[in-house]
């Protein structure tokens, strides 16, 4: 399966779908996250929308940041100042660009609201309620984290399904939950206007991997060096198939809003901040994993036009699932001493690098709804 840099999307799919927190009614708080492995890793795309696009990542260079401005190794305009990054490939081989997957998440006003107790019970709930934008064709599972700050005397009561993971639910200044983790799928989205045919290697003898699928392995053939690729053209069981191939819309698109309730005893003023999510176990759509393949009625690239008429489009599958977790949280550009485009720098705010080298540039917690209860 080709991993194409949606993978990155699947980290923020998961965090809007997750329960990720709003800000109070009247106005719409909008986060820019984005997302990354290890915490520090930055994830993106060789070339977004491009069905050649492939994952990439973005590493610091060294132990000790430095802002230098550089991108494997060279200076690049318009970066001065710029913490010095590494771009790789899934293999790790050193690519020329890297396009970090945007997420953005905003509040669903209508129903992030705080809601009063009736007297004489005093405190109330904290109801948030958020939507995330992301890209087509992800299926992954999410954990969001949040921390609601209460004043003295209050209570919280855990949401259900809710871990405590920092804090207190009483006595203490906060408490950080980890939210029940929710399943989130996505429907792939393809640019039918920017598609090509490519022939592909059908080996019988091989499933792709994908269970739902149960699909003859499907490998792009080398036109160069036609019998370098494995399995073998002319091998038993192997033949030739021309396959559309159309480049995945990279457009976001707002997913299903995720409404969660918090209840609080006691007056004060109490408060909800988004801290982070994390996707977990990713899979991406792939259209060479198809239930099911149909000829193309309409010409494509391939060929003449009667034999365009015969090439196959799959409807495709979600590949199998990728065996990581990848942290999504909100990162700052610059501050003070430093410049970091994709946040990836382990260093603290002032840029000199504490020792253990083990903060980073990250978003401090945003807060998404607030009240003062009676």
């Amino acid at each position: 399966m080709r991993l194409k840099l949606r993978l990155l999307a699947a980290g923020c799919a998961v965090l809007g779908v997750s329960g990720l927190m709003a800000s109070g009614a009247g106005a719409v708080t909008s986060i820019d996250v984005r997302p990354y492995l290890n915490d520090t890793v930055g994830i993106g795309a060789t070339d977004p929308g491009n069905p050649g696009s492939v994952l990439c990542l973005v590493f610091q260079d060294g132990a000790v940041p430095t802002y230098g401005g550089k991108v494997n190794g060279s200076v690049v305009a318009g970066r001065t100042g710029e913490l010095n990054v590494t771009f790789t490939n899934q293999s790790f081989a050193q690519v020329a660009s890297c396009v970090s997957t945007a997420i953005n998440i905003s509040t669903v006003d209508a129903t992030n609201i705080a809601v009063q107790a009736t007297a004489p019970k005093t405190g109330g709930t904290l109801q948030i309620s958020t939507i995330a934008s992301v890209q087509p064709g992800i299926s992954a599972t999410a954990t969001t984290q949040v921390r609601v700050n209460y004043a003295a005397g209050q209570v919280v009561k855990a949401p259900s399904g809710a871990i405590v993971i920092g804090g207190a639910l009483s006595g203490d200044t906060h408490v950080d939950f980890s939210l029940k983790p929710v399943a989130t799928i996505t429907k792939a989205s393809l640019n039918l206007t920017a598609c090509s045919d490519n022939q592909y290697l059908i080996d019988s003898n091989t499933p792709d991997g994908n269970i739902k699928s149960n699909a003859p392995k499907a490998t792009k053939l080398d036109l160069v060096t036609p019998f370098s690729t494995t399995p073998k053209l002319g091998d038993a069981g192997v033949y030739v198939a021309t396959i559309r191939d159309c480049a995945e819309n990279t457009a976001t698109v707002p997913g299903k809003a995720s409404t969660t309730k918090i209840l609080l005893t006691g007056p004060g003023a109490a408060n909800v901040q988004f801290l982070k999510s994390s996707t977990d176990n990713p899979s991406v759509w792939d259209t060479t994993f198809g239930t099911s393949c149909a000829t193309v009625k309409t010409a494509g690239t391939f060929g003449t036009g009667l034999q365009s008429s015969r090439v196959m489009q799959c409807k495709g599958n979600y590949g199998t699932p990728i065996p990581l977790s990848l942290t999504v949280r909100g990162w700052v550009a610059s501050g003070a001493g430093f410049k970091d485009s994709y946040g990836v720098g382990n260093t603290d705010a002032d840029g000199a690098g504490p020792t253990p080298a083990v903060a980073i540039h990250a978003a401090p917690p945003v807060t998404i709804l607030s009240h003062t209860f009676t």
